[in-house]
């Protein structure tokens, strides 16, 4: 059973919301949680044309899946965005990283000569 608003059925009849409200209450146009079915609309105005009705139940569906699918996308290219931008963060800290390490290893082996060269003692276990 399809079911349209009452603006909607106004709009498909060519009358005014107030007409269409005035119907409801008369009893001639049935409604079903607020809404006007087409099947009260075909028996109350037979002679309108009510063949397009179907295609704008079609393409409220259509918009609304339209708009999903729209914000879908972009929420992907948001995504495929932070992840490009996070992945180059993380390449530059490896790098860094990298970096500190060759540094570390350098100065752990100066000091480890200068603690054998002046004969201290000084356990670097910690220090990879």
């Amino acid at each position: 059973m399809i079911r349209i608003s009452v603006s909607q059925a106004a709009k498909l009849l060519g009358l005014t919301r107030k007409n269409v409200q005035c119907d409801i209450h008369k009893g001639i146009l049935q409604t079903h949680e607020g809404l006007v079915t087409m099947d009260s609309l075909y028996r109350a105005y037979p002679n309108c044309c009510l063949d397009n009705a179907g295609d704008i139940e079609i393409d409220r569906v259509n918009n609304i899946k339209a708009r999903a699918s729209y914000q879908n996308s972009k929420g992907d290219n948001i995504k495929n965005e932070n992840e490009k931008l996070l992945i180059g963060i993380i390449d530059e800290l490896k790098s860094e990283l990298t970096d500190v390490r060759k540094e570390l290893i350098y100065w752990k082996s100066l000091y480890n000569s200068d603690i054998k060269n002046n004969g201290w003692s000084l356990n670097c276990k910690n220090i990879k």
